[in-house]
């Protein structure tokens, strides 16, 4: 890495999202059990709230299996192609940023050297997603270098002086 840029994110570094894959997946199927164990002890009249819980309790777990299953997939993924340097690298100074609003509703954009970037803190995307509210690295005319796979940011290296970090 060249004198000047600091890493602000590295996937590899990342901790691993349980926040938002396993628990998300945990509480639905924990509330599916939960009505399925109160329905056996109430015993209601109308037996169709029976067969409800337990296809509530098939599709908790088969819901459970393909977010948890497929994000973890996702995010071991991207770690390994920044490992194995299959990335994408773009480097240059950062133009046509525009922050979140602070309800997040449309993310951040930003381009450098003709790549667009989007993100957002709400999003549960791999890479990067911290925007700049209220202390995001990327800002306009900072020199950044990134590298990234399907348009997910897996590491970043930011100008470290007056305009960067």
């Amino acid at each position: 890495m060249p004198p000047g840029l600091v890493t602000v994110y590295d996937i590899r570094l990342a901790p691993f999202p349980w926040l938002e894959l396993v628990v998300p997946s945990f509480l639905f199927l924990a509330s599916t059990l939960s009505w399925l164990l109160w329905l056996k002890h109430r015993r209601p009249e109308w037996r169709g709230w029976r067969k409800l819980a337990w296809a509530g309790l098939a599709l908790s777990i088969i819901w459970a299996i393909m977010v948890t299953g497929c994000g973890t997939l996702e995010f071991l993924k991207y770690r390994t192609a920044l490992s194995q340097g299959r990335t994408s690298i773009v480097e240059g100074l950062v133009h046509d940023f525009k922050a979140e609003p602070p309800s997040g509703a449309v993310g951040e954009t930003f381009s450098v050297a003709g790549k667009t970037f989007w993100y957002s803190r709400h999003a549960t995307t791999p890479g990067f997603n911290q925007a700049k509210a209220p202390d995001g690295p990327i800002r306009e005319g900072v020199y950044v270098r990134i590298h990234f796979v399907d348009d997910n940011i897996l590491l970043l290296e930011v100008e470290r002086g007056p305009h960067g970090s």
